[in-house]
């Protein structure tokens, strides 16, 4: 399990969540504490266009007396890989282990694309272009493959939508019924769009789950709902190669270019030749970049939540500003994260499907996706939304930007908008009273 069992028959329930203030870009920590000594602590993407901000709030972060209670992170979530989500992914993995990393299932073709078409800083791309195409190579090369236990590629697709009940993670303490549920009919996918065919022993255990498929967290009445848009299955429609001589084509890439060596610079043109590759096999036109970011709706059991203060008090360096999400009792309460997704009426109607009405009704608070870009926010998406808290992350000043866009601003214009920027971030805090005792298993129905 997740946190340890005991305590008495009845729990309360404190539950913290963060949107820190490292401006454009997302660092999301979620903290969940019991009045009988269990934690469970989790990270949403962990990035930002000034990556001294990222460092700066893990350094807060170890002050706080119920973060650094416990080094492990249960659970470590990427959204998508661009460098404001991810760059200071290597810096928080040499600080706390991870028990769980959560990666968008993305097929071959699609992750070789996003690679080749990442910009900024070339060090800085090389390495996220890496961690998108090969994320156990990645931590090889960076001497973290001890650092993660268990690598989960959430797998996205249509079907009837999520289910009632809640599964503990997938994981070698698992039993085998259960994790034959990440294989599926037709095996995980693993070997044929990753080159993955089995687990190292000194390194992270990999496997599939689909997002379905609902998780608890740990012994918590809370659970996180995936979305992933992105489908895997690759097809070299041009070069008809098999995948294997695609992988082999990029190692060639990786090795030519240096960019498996963090030690060295990449070599120039790195990305013009991971294009070329791409091309090669898959014509010259590019995936929707955007519109591959796993989404997390995270919720309560309960219905009865009150504003918590538990965690008042934690110092989170000078001249940080904090925004408070009103928490109204029996009101949403579910907290909807997006990433950098696309959002339009039909794909918000396709997420409320897949969640389901009564989990959709739930939301209380939606991440506005990709910094208020008018590329992932139509007009009338505010209207679709249940919950009645938005929030931004993005620069302090949209002075020679375009985050937040003046057309997502005007959408959103009567709603409650809070914003996370380099200088204030965004608490959502809460804690209800649980009838039972931290020790319920899978299974458990949410409503």
């Amino acid at each position: 399990m997740l946190a340890a069992a005991g305590g008495p028959m009845s729990s309360t329930v404190h539950v913290h969540q963060m949107f820190h203030a490292v401006g454009h870009g997302t660092f999301f920590t979620g903290m969940i504490d019991s009045d009988q000594g269990n934690q469970f602590h989790w990270i949403y993407d962990c990035g930002s266009k000034r990556p001294t901000r990222v460092i700066a709030e893990m350094d807060g972060l170890e002050a706080w007396p119920r973060w650094a209670h416990d080094k492990d992170l249960d659970l470590l979530v990427v959204s998508h890989f661009d460098n404001d989500h991810v760059n200071g992914l290597e810096e928080l993995l040499r600080r706390h282990r991870v028990r769980y990393l959560a990666l968008p299932y993305i097929g071959l073709r699609d992750r070789l694309g996003l690679a080749a078409s990442l910009g900024g800083d070339d060090v800085a791309s090389a390495a996220t272009s890496l961690f998108s195409l090969d994320p156990i190579r990645y931590l090889e090369s960076r001497g973290l493959t001890n650092r993660v236990d268990t690598i989960v590629m959430i797998q996205g697709g249509k079907g009837e939508g999520v289910g009632d009940n809640s599964y503990d993670w997938p994981g070698p303490d698992k039993a085998p019924e259960q994790f034959e549920r990440t294989r599926g009919a037709g095996g995980s996918g693993l070997e044929e769009e990753y080159g993955i065919t089995s687990s190292s022993s000194d390194g992270p255990r990999t496997t599939v789950w689909p997002h379905q498929l609902p998780l608890r967290a740990g012994l918590f009445p809370l659970e996180f709902t995936f979305f992933n848009t992105a489908l895997p299955g690759t097809v070299a429609n041009r070069s008809k190669a098999t995948l294997p001589e695609i992988r082999a084509d990029v190692e060639t890439v990786l090795q030519r270019y240096r960019l498996l060596d963090p030690t060295q610079s990449p070599k120039r043109d790195w990305r013009q030749s991971l294009r070329a590759c791409y091309e090669k096999h898959f014509g010259s036109g590019g995936p929707e970049r955007n519109n591959i970011s796993l989404c997390v709706l995270v919720r309560p059991f309960c219905n009865d939540v009150e504003q918590c203060g538990l965690f008042s008090g934690c110092s989170l360096g000078e001249g940080i500003w904090v925004w408070e999400v009103p928490v109204v009792p029996e009101e949403p309460r579910a907290l909807l994260l997006t990433g950098d997704l696309a959002l339009n009426p039909k794909s918000i109607s396709e997420m409320r499907r897949h969640f389901q009405d009564w989990r959709w009704r739930e939301i209380a608070v939606a991440q506005v996706p990709h910094h208020g870009s008018q590329h992932s926010w139509e007009r009338g998406n505010a209207a679709l939304f249940p919950g009645p808290a938005f929030v931004h992350c993005i620069p302090t000043s949209s002075r020679g930007n375009h985050h937040p866009h003046t057309d997502v601003v005007a959408d959103l214009a009567g709603q409650l908008v809070l914003t996370s920027t380099y200088e204030q971030c965004v608490v959502h805090a809460y804690h209800f009273e649980w009838p039972h005792p931290l020790t319920l298993g899978p299974g458990y129905r949410g409503r």
